[in-house]
């Protein structure tokens, strides 16, 4: 694991104060850790490819944002650009040759939906056309997201409900509680003639 600390950024930039940082190329570095880029608040380009990444969340506050160069990297999922959703300054990203976009037919188009105010993904440049056919065919990640925790809370509900007629049917009285499932579960729970 190799963490990018405020001497690094000092080292490559001869910036002493982290406000001032405006620009930060740290491309090959093999990083993993990249949490100090949180308080870069003026930073305005940040080339971070060719490094272990597999997160986004640290760019969330960095509210100056204009370029991210992270191809190259571990990120895995594309729901990753959430955390980029409030970047409105930023301009181009460059998120290529990342699981998250190998392979996936709709990766350019949900990187353009999701994040609308880019002009350039990957080095080339967004169209109108494309913004258009990006919001029509684009995965929405913040519908998407909703929906996941919808499902969850339907299998949660659906849980309760199990739980609570296997009580009421064996005669016991359980407050319906999940955490109590792994670390105390009731008798009827452990029989292994019923299942959930």
């Amino acid at each position: 694991m190799v963490q990018l600390t405020e001497d690094m950024i000092v080292a490559r930039t001869r910036v002493s104060n982290m406000a001032s940082v405006k620009k930060l190329n740290c491309w090959g570095a093999d990083l993993t850790d990249i949490s100090v880029v949180r308080r870069l608040q003026n930073v305005e380009m940040l080339s971070l490819s060719v490094n272990s990444l597999t997160s986004l969340s640290d760019f969330q506050d960095n509210k100056n944002l204009q370029e991210l160069f992270v191809r190259k990297n571990q990120i895995q999922s594309l729901k990753e650009l959430i955390w980029l959703r409030d970047l409105s300054r930023l301009k181009h990203l460059w998120l290529a040759e990342n699981p998250c976009a190998e392979g996936n037919a709709r990766y350019r188009q949900t990187v353009i939906r999701n994040l609308p105010q880019l002009e350039k993904v990957d080095n080339v440049s967004v169209t109108p056309e494309e913004r258009a056919e990006a919001m029509r065919f684009g995965i929405n990640l913040e519908e998407e997201e909703e929906m996941e925790d919808n499902r969850e809370q339907r299998s949660m509900s659906m849980e309760k409900e199990i739980y609570d007629m296997r009580a009421e049917s064996e005669g016991l009285e359980y407050e319906y509680r999940p955490r109590d499932l792994v670390q105390n579960p009731p008798p009827f729970l452990l029989s292994s003639s019923h299942s959930l």
